[in-house]
């Protein structure tokens, strides 16, 4: 039922799903599938940690989807998270993090 799903029925690819991420990645560990489509950040996380010499991610992003962080309206967090994140992007600390969880592709 997710997005990676649906996105592989449209094009007619056999699909087998898998109730957690982390059971994708065994069977794909285990050669028991080819590959594995889900969010990017993800794959890239486990391909730079536990899959780190065993799997690689390849080809383009199929569709872009971004994350967000949600509070309450008119919480005083959201512009203290946004001011925060725009200087971690500024000062490269946002690209030094996602070099650090992602690998050099997750930037």
């Amino acid at each position: 039922g997710s997005t990676s799903t649906e996105y592989l029925r449209q094009r007619n690819v056999e699909a087998i799903e898998f109730a957690k991420v982390e059971e994708a990645f065994q069977a794909l560990l285990a050669g028991e599938t080819d590959g594995v489509v889900y969010d990017a950040p993800v794959l890239l996380y486990f391909a730079s940690h536990e899959g780190k010499g065993r799997v690689q991610t390849v080809g383009v992003i199929f569709r872009k989807e971004n994350y967000g962080i949600v509070f309450p309206d008119k919480s005083p967090l959201r512009k203290r998270v946004n001011e925060a994140l725009l200087k971690l992007k500024e000062n490269g600390t946002y690209d030094q993090l996602s070099t650090k969880w992602f690998g050099a592709t997750g930037s």
